[in-house]
């Protein structure tokens, strides 16, 4: 270990800790003392000449611009300070942000959220929120990561299940970084158990402190927003890809094997070891990563699952395996698959029906049995007649060859988007016909 680490340990252990161990003993008087420290305003002439940064407020809810430096950025962290929802952030937290911006060239936005105990849960929520839907206007979600520092990382999770329990229209940011959040107040006394034992490495957190939160929380006014104290026992469906980080000793780790349990369910679904839990992605096949995308979908208990290109990159033994799983799943769950290949072999194994589309316009739809042995619209013709024979005798049989231009999406005419390669419809659309009970095709030469 290094000086500056050693040092940096001994401060902690010798002044943050302690001063937890205060708040337990007299939450009163160290309320007092925080709200005191609440007022002070923060020393922005000093940290403008370290950091480069943009005072914003947004519906009463300051938050702090920090850009990358020469660099125009295409996504957004909104980054949530931790310090036990009663300490402000400081100088520590610009210039996190301001390495998180250079580093990954994405803004960060500091979101300076008010604390207690004179603001309530839904008012921290709520300023969470503001900021948030503020960054919807300026970024799409799919480019916006939530990351938050122990309470902060709390808060960033609780404002993702507030959206979800309030069924808000607002859609949820692309992940959801989590650094030493709390899953559970109070802890159970397995979990207890852990704390203590953790105690001695951890040199920042007492266990008593976590033994004891319960009290302390209960003199706030949560406001109906029970997730902040046990998110856990909420639904996590419905929320972004969720990536939680522990120091190895840390006394919250104790709630890590909640969490764990619902991974090894997931990865024995998928008929993974759990040794696997402990593996990084370059460690394992692209069976196995495979496998790993599978279960990440698995722990959301959906009831439909989207698979874009679900045996692609893999071998032929291993593209087996994978849809063995898949169908096995199905079965187990009640699954509904949607299934997006060009694997015409993989949709004949898998499938129930199939829907051929051309530029974006659904052409033919059926049967399995009904499309893949009998296609009757002239792309799908093509298509199956595309798809290797595996029988000798059938390979000189005549095939449909497509000829013509595929056409573009950004020029479609009045007619059929199939019309470069016919001439009958390049004015007129044909409306889809049924040729069976439930093969329907869209041509007019059905």
């Amino acid at each position: 270990m290094s000086v500056k680490y050693k040092l940096t340990e001994f401060l902690f252990r010798h002044t943050v800790k302690p001063m937890m161990k205060k708040v337990i003993k007299n939450p009163d008087e160290c309320f007092a003392k925080q709200e005191k420290k609440q007022k002070s305003k923060l020393p922005l002439e000093k940290l403008h000449k370290s950091y480069d940064f943009e005072e914003k407020c947004t519906s009463g809810t300051l938050y702090y611009v920090v850009k990358p430096k020469n660099k125009v950025a295409n996504r957004l962290v909104l980054y949530f300070f931790g310090g036990g929802y009663t300490i402000p952030g400081d100088s520590g937290d610009f210039e996190f942000a301001q390495d998180m911006a250079n580093q990954s060239q994405a803004e960060v936005w500091i979101v300076w959220y008010p604390l207690f105990p004179k603001a309530t849960g839904l008012q921290i929520i709520d300023a969470g929120l503001n900021v948030y839907s503020e960054a919807l206007k300026a970024f799409n979600a799919d480019d916006i990561i939530f990351f938050g520092l122990s309470s902060g990382a709390s808060l960033a999770q609780n404002i993702c299940l507030h959206i979800l329990e309030n069924d808000m229209r607002l859609s949820m940011p692309k992940r959801l970084i989590m650094h030493s959040p709390t899953f559970r107040i109070p802890p159970t006394k397995e979990q207890m158990k852990e704390m203590e034992r953790l105690d001695k490495f951890d040199c920042i957190i007492p266990a008593c402190y976590m033994k004891e939160q319960d009290q302390v929380m209960q003199r706030i006014n949560l406001n109906n927003v029970e997730y902040m104290k046990s998110p856990i026992e909420y639904s996590w469906k419905g929320l972004p890809d969720m990536y939680i980080i522990y120091g190895s000793y840390e006394v919250l780790i104790a709630e890590l094997p909640e969490a764990k349990e619902k991974a090894k369910d997931v990865l024995n679904m998928v008929k993974l070891d759990q040794r696997y839990l402990e593996s990084y992605p370059h460690q394992l096949s692209g069976g196995q990563l495979q496998r790993i995308a599978i279960a990440r979908a698995l722990a959301l208990n959906p009831k439909i699952m989207i698979l874009d290109e679900p045996t692609s990159a893999l071998d032929v033994s291993v593209q087996a395996q994978i849809l063995n799983l898949l169908i096995d799943l199905q079965e187990e769950m009640e699954l509904t698959y949607l299934v997006i290949t060009h694997d015409l072999n993989v949709i004949k194994y898998i499938s129930d029906k199939i829907a051929v589309m051309y530029l974006g316009k659904l052409v033919e739809f059926g049967s399995t049995e009904d499309v893949s042995e009998n296609p009757k619209h002239p792309y799908t013709k093509s298509l199956m007649d595309s798809a290797p024979i595996l029988n000798p005798n059938l390979r000189n049989r005549e095939k449909h060859i497509l000829k013509g231009d595929p056409g573009s999406l950004i020029k479609i005419g009045s007619g059929c988007r199939f019309c470069e390669r016919c001439e009958r419809c390049r004015t007129e659309e044909p409306q889809p016909v049924f040729v069976s009970n439930e093969h329907q095709v869209s041509c007019f030469n059905v």
